[in-house]
């Protein structure tokens, strides 16, 4: 059987993350943590684009995952950003962008925060181990230099810190030239 994982940030990604539904607050009925939540393919492209060449570096600066309607494209940005803050060696500045600021901050932000209010209420010593503060836009992780921050596509102030994943959602609706 060929190996899952390719990756720290995928094997993150599938083992700890859960996705969380927004109506009941609890693991969606389909998700548990005795199976895989991705499909096979995923799997494959994600470990292509996420796993360090010989170099150390990702093979790609730009990832774009796209696919239909509501086929849980910002659930899956949310998994990898949640996944990239929380895996040893990652960290860094994560930036959750949106067409506004209340848009990046109810899409994949939300999906965040949601499962660490999970956390913290049905696992609180994974949410300890993981979370160093919880605010309204901001989540910082005790990775070292971990933070995600939902913010809107044309957050000047935001320039010249230490970004190391950005996650656009909602890109249709980015009808500004400074959202270009």
């Amino acid at each position: 059987m060929a190996v899952r994982y390719k990756n720290d940030l995928i094997k993150t990604l599938e083992q700890e993350y859960l996705p969380i539904s927004p109506e009941t607050l609890q693991p969606d009925a389909v998700y548990s943590r005795d199976k895989f939540w991705l499909f096979r393919d995923q799997v494959r492209v994600l470990n292509h684009c996420f796993t360090p060449g010989r170099n150390g570096r990702l093979k790609y600066d730009t990832v774009i995952i796209s696919d239909v309607k509501k086929s849980g494209k910002t659930g899956l940005g949310a998994a990898i950003g949640y996944s990239w803050a929380t895996t040893p060696g990652l960290g860094g500045e994560i930036y959750i962008l949106a067409n506004a600021k209340d848009h990046a901050r109810d899409r994949a932000f939300s999906r965040i925060v949601t499962y660490c209010d999970y956390l913290r209420r049905e696992h609180p010593e994974k949410y300890d181990e993981h979370i160093e503060e919880q605010f309204v836009d901001t989540i910082v992780f005790k990775n070292p230099y971990a933070r995600i921050e939902a913010l809107p596509c044309s957050a000047a102030s935001s320039a010249g810190s230490f970004v190391s994943l950005s996650i656009w959602d909602e890109l249709w609706n980015y009808d500004l030239t400074s959202s270009h």
